[in-house]
């Protein structure tokens, strides 16, 4: 806040020496990045340029594992004191010392529906039985029969609707 102050009052001590008040130009200034502003053209040396900037972003997201939303609004000031250095004809060179103070702020949210997770361990036991049947060309059938013990594990993910 106090270098603002100070920029201020160097250009009206600046603005001050102006040679008549007939010479002040008033215009309406756009530019990029987008930004919209005055210009007062205080003497003939010096212009004072005040700028204001604004966005708004807004963002959604719709998946089906999670919904997501941002809001954003930003604005920003600036202030330049334009000097002159030098004129050749309708252009001139110039130095533009600047102020600027911006601010953005954000709001998003992230919504992931009910979840949950699962991990097991323990003993498995199978025991299972496969009987072979008569083909037409041969007349055999076969019986087998298998047990397992182990070790059985497992994770996972459940999603609730």
């Amino acid at each position: 806040m106090r270098t603002l102050r100070m920029i201020v009052a160097l250009m009206l001590v600046m603005g001050w020496s102006r040679p008549a008040l007939a010479q002040e130009k008033v215009g309406l200034t756009m530019g990029y990045p987008t930004a919209v502003g005055l210009l007062w053209q205080v003497s003939d040396r010096v212009a004072v340029r005040p700028e204001f900037s604004w966005a708004q972003d807004s963002f959604e997201s719709d998946s089906t594992f999670s919904q997501a939303s941002s809001d954003s609004t930003g604005v920003s000031f600036a202030i330049s004191a334009l000097v002159s250095l030098r004129q050749w004809g309708a252009v001139r060179s110039y130095v533009a010392p600047r102020f600027e103070t911006a601010r953005t702020t954000t709001e998003t949210t992230l919504e992931t529906p009910p979840f949950g997770v699962f991990g097991e361990v323990g003993l498995m036991y199978a025991r299972g039985k496969v009987e072979g049947t008569e083909s037409l060309l041969e007349r055999s059938s076969s019986t087998s029969r298998g047990r397992t013990v182990g070790i059985r594990s497992a994770i996972g993910v459940i999603l609730f609707f």
